[in-house]
């Protein structure tokens, strides 16, 4: 419409990655007095610093790189192997509708050139550099100009007519292009042969310039990310913080890649993501939900003289002092582990916590109002803390429920996945997928996933038959399964929150109704995969529970008795499950035994514990669960 009535239409595109790129730089000159200018990197391959960013994009390892993250880009990063920024522009410009059944070309010609053909030899000089293949608009204002003679102007009429898909003015643009071509001695059939290449490109792909700029984006975060990982994945997740589905993804790549997250610590972390020591990340308290900036502020404030909190009620004195009043915050705080510092029962810091915040409010009042204490002087801060009543003594809450706190204000798991424990099992003895893997498995093809019931919804068919929708979750990610009434039937009793299940079915897609997809986001975002289930086992009733995290079972032998190991391997085996068997060995009298992590996964009885007691002799020592 504005350009119907003569105005001019303007998009303004503001990348977050760039306030990423900012903040790792940021922090790469404070973690290692290194000043890194993202716009003079190398670029050429045979830089080891760009080597590592070239390498790691042909791995595949795209997760939180601008443009090449989505499951198809990251397929075709492998098999492309890039080595330059140009090639990286080809691919960004080319992973749009109508350009992408173009991609395997354009790799296969990379590493073949001898497949590289040209319409016509005019096109050779146009296309040389994208191994033969339209890549950009720029190309197809050439190629109508060299084989047509269109002048820039009318080429980009033709462009235009292509991309709002205008069937008469494109009818009349391709007239006139095989009148130009035919008055330039190009044969009737190469011309409309060469307009039907351009036809999918001219309505679609980027110009030049826009693919560049993005591509040097990419190439960016990919140098950083694969030379300083900390850093990079730190700003990542500082720029994300109100994205759990990002914070989650990069969570996992820490983990991949090494890279240690620490939880939030009053005493050490700061409102953002920091690198408080080489290769470890420490989690921002802004990341906590339902912890604003104000709080943040005060507590920072009050830590400001470099004195770490001591303990609760030095704490809440400190912080009221500097203004944060609300209780709620400290709760939020505290469920969420951020102060375990000063002390690890969360239990007893909120059954201590309405103490602590009465006198720290008396205190506030207090100073407000000129009162001097008789302590007053030097020792004051110490008589006061030595006379401090202490936390109550009560048990902590359990694994389960501390879990719970980190999904709910960390927006994941932190410190462990309920799942984890159980993922050997679950792909040992079930051969689960992993959830994130549902991406490169086509819609039909029958599947086994595996994880824990998050969300449960039941609803009745038009027929009145009850039929469930799930949501199930790995350390990977989550996906929506549907029962329908034969499956609910069947299976339904077996699906609680918290269970673990392993899951049979087919994947199915659907489009994800009223999602916003940035641009620098994958077009496959709006595709969300999602099971039919036809099978439901359970592995454990419910993951959560303080005693459901597989135990560890431990075998005490010496260097003699090799073939009762066996003996005892073969009973082991037959209770095959989801516990570590750990094997110590004594090689020598007196001496602390050699631990041996095994591959073997068990889940014995008491009764095989009994007999490999026997086995072993020696009685209970020899054998023991932890």
């Amino acid at each position: 419409s504005l350009e119907t009535i003569g105005l001019l239409k303007m998009d303004f595109l503001g990348l977050i990655n760039l306030t990423i790129l900012s903040r790792a730089v940021d922090l790469i000159q404070e973690t290692q007095a290194e000043v890194v200018d993202v716009w003079d990197i190398p670029l050429e391959a045979s830089h080891p610093k760009a080597q590592k960013a070239y390498d790691m994009l042909s791995r595949g390892e795209t997760t939180g790189i601008f443009q090449l993250e989505s499951d198809g880009m990251r397929r075709y990063i492998v098999d492309l192997k890039p080595r330059s920024v140009k090639e990286l522009a080809a691919m960004v410009a080319l992973y749009r509708p109508g350009p992408i059944a173009h991609i395997p070309r354009y790799i296969q010609s990379k590493f073949d050139p001898g497949q590289i053909v040209y319409a016509h030899p005019t096109l050779e000089p146009i296309l040389s550099e994208t191994y033969g293949v339209i890549v950009y608009q720029d190309q197809v204002l050439k190629i109508v100009q060299a084989v047509a003679g269109f002048t820039l102007g009318q080429a980009d009429l033709l462009r235009r007519a292509m991309g709002k898909k205008k069937k008469e003015e494109i009818d009349k643009q391709r007239e006139n292009f095989l009148l130009g071509s035919s008055e330039r001695g190009i044969p009737k059939a190469v011309a409309e042969k060469i307009f039907g290449e351009i036809e999918p490109f001219a309505g679609y792909a980027f110009n030049g310039a826009h693919a560049a700029c993005y591509a040097m984006v990419a190439y960016q975060t990919a140098y950083l990310k694969a030379n300083y990982p900390a850093e990079y994945l730190a700003a990542y997740l500082g720029a994300y913080s109100d994205r759990t589905d990002k914070i989650v993804g990069a969570i996992d790549e820490c983990g991949r890649l090494g890279v240690t997250v620490l939880p939030p610590d009053i005493n050490t972390s700061r409102s953002d993501f920091s690198v408080p020591e080489n290769g470890k990340i420490l989690f921002g308290l802004l990341g906590i939900k339902n912890v604003g900036k104000a709080p943040v502020d005060a507590i920072l404030a009050a830590r400001n003289t470099g004195v770490p909190f001591r303990d609760l009620s030095d704490f809440c004195d400190r912080v009221f002092a500097e203004g944060l009043t609300s209780k709620s915050v400290i709760e939020m705080l505290i469920k969420a582990g951020a102060l375990n510092a000063i002390h690890p029962n969360r239990k007893a810091l909120l059954e201590g916590l309405d103490e602590c915040i009465a006198t720290a409010q008396r205190n506030v009042r207090d100073q407000q109002s000129g009162l001097m204490s008789l302590f007053d002087g030097d020792d004051a801060q110490d008589s006061l803390v030595d006379t401090i009543k202490p936390l109550p003594v009560v048990p902590d809450f359990s694994r389960g429920e501390r879990l719970s706190f980190e999904k709910e204000l960390l927006g994941l798991y932190l410190t462990e996945h309920p799942v984890k424990p159980f993922e050997p099992e679950l792909r040992r003895k079930y051969r689960a997928l992993r959830i994130e893997n549902l991406t490169d498995i086509s819609t039909g093809n029958h599947v086994v996933i595996g994880g824990m019931v998050t969300d449960i919804r039941q609803r009745n068919t038009t027929s009145g038959q009850p039929m469930l929708t799930l949501q199930i979750e790995d350390t990977s990610g989550s996906v929506s399964v549907t029962c329908f009434p034969r499956v609910t039937a069947e299976f339904g009793r077996l699906v609680l929150v918290n269970s673990i299940l392993a899951i049979s079915g087919r994947v199915q897609r659907r489009e994800r109704i009223g999602v916003t997809v940035t641009e620098e986001e994958s077009n496959e975002a709006q595709v969300q995969a999602e099971i039919h289930c036809d099978k439901v086992e359970r592995v454990i009733e419910n993951a959560m529970a303080s005693d459901a995290r597989p135990k560890i079972v431990h075998l005490k032998v010496d260097n003699t008795c090799k073939s009762r190991l066996r003996m005892v391997r073969d009973v082991l085996s037959s209770s095959e499950g989801g516990s570590k068997l750990l094997v110590h060995v004594e090689l020598v009298a007196n001496e602390a035994p050699t631990m041996v992590e095994t591959t073997l996964l068990v889940d014995p009885d008491e009764q095989k514990l009994e007999q490999v007691r026997r086995m072993l002799g020696g009685g209970y020592k020899r054998v023991w669960v932890e």
